[in-house]
């Protein structure tokens, strides 16, 4: 440590501070945010209201294909990409021991990941996986719902297109003619 006091609430980043505000009311049990109603409430609970994807400025760090893990179901490939995104996070001393807010249109995955549990043989090895990568960095997500059409992580996501099987073997160089 270098001795200085951290930067005082008026002289933070306005998107630091909508983390801390949007997350103020989330307890340890597993909840996640809810905007409009001022607080966070159990992640069982209905309807889920969307946080606006428009309040934070985005830009595309890490766009990923499905490749290795085709054939796999939605929820357990959505859960991967959070894994994914949290590995970004985790490897950047910055953003380690910090809050961040993770936006997803699956409520499936919203509450998973809010109870940090799973009772699904799909889901449960990659939820144990977020879990102790946000335990050993420090990183506490807090998850809000955002709908299909204005999540901001939508778009990379479908951007891969998908290629047909080349007929030579791994490893081996094309053929001369």
């Amino acid at each position: 440590m270098d001795g200085s006091r951290p930067p005082a609430r008026s002289e933070r980043p306005p998107d630091l501070l909508l983390v801390e505000r949007l997350g103020a009311g989330v307890d340890h049990r597993g909840s996640d945010i809810r905007v409009g109603l001022r607080t966070s409430l159990a992640p069982s609970s209905w309807p889920r209201r969307e946080v606006p994807s428009r309040w934070w400025n985005w830009r595309t760090i890490l766009s990923l294909g499905w490749g290795l893990h085709h054939g796999e179901r939605i929820n357990a490939l959505e859960l991967r990409s959070t894994l994914s995104a949290l590995r970004w996070r985790a490897r950047q001393r910055r953003h380690q021991r910090r809050r961040a807010v993770h936006l997803s249109d699956s409520c499936v995955l919203i509450g998973v990941l809010t109870k940090r549990r799973s009772a699904s043989l799909r889901l449960a090895p990659i939820v144990r996986r977020v879990n102790a990568l946000e335990l050993a960095s420090g990183i506490h997500l807090y998850h809000a719902f955002c709908r299909s059409s204005n999540n901001p992580a939508d778009a990379p996501s479908r951007a891969f297109v998908r290629f047909k099987k080349s007929k030579r073997s791994v490893g081996r160089p094309p053929e001369s003619h």
